[in-house]
């Protein structure tokens, strides 16, 4: 199926929540459209895949978890389903061994969700995380709407 902006696409990502923040998100739009919601868990670039296998018509909206633990895997993750909203739950240490122990790499990996909205689409980001002021935040990529927690 190709995706366009006829529907919302939202890519959740981070070192934690990505699940619970999911799952909340679903539940709002369930009010009014089928919404398709990947499973828990599911959010490696394979699943990915599969997951755009089974997004039909049927669904109005799709709400997705896009894991990372190297860099480029959530641009890999955005070239298959590109989304239209993104939201990053936080910048953690969850697989930091693979940045070299270094924040400021794994902050740009999880920054590629930025870097993939659109002038016209929405970025929305943990403001009470720390960490969340090391993302690459690109002034002409979005409207970038930080929520405090």
């Amino acid at each position: 199926m190709e995706f366009s902006n006829e529907k919302p696409i939202v890519a959740i990502t981070g070192s934690a929540g990505k699940t619970t923040v999911k799952n909340l998100v679903s539940s709002v739009l369930r009010e009014k459209w089928v919404v398709f919601e990947s499973n828990d868990y599911n959010n490696t670039t394979e699943k990915t895949l599969s997951h755009k296998e089974r997004i039909t018509f049927i669904h109005r909206a799709a709400v997705l978890e896009y894991g990372m633990a190297y860099p480029g895997v959530i641009t890999e993750h955005c070239n298959i389903i590109k989304p239209n909203i993104g939201i990053i739950t936080n910048v953690g240490l969850a697989h930091i061994g693979n940045f070299d122990g270094d924040i400021t790499k794994l902050a740009a990996a999880k920054s590629e969700l930025i870097e993939d909205i659109e002038s016209d689409e929405m970025m929305y980001i943990n403001n009470d995380d720390e960490n969340a002021k090391l993302l690459k935040k690109a002034d002409d990529k979005g409207s970038i709407y930080p929520v405090w927690i």
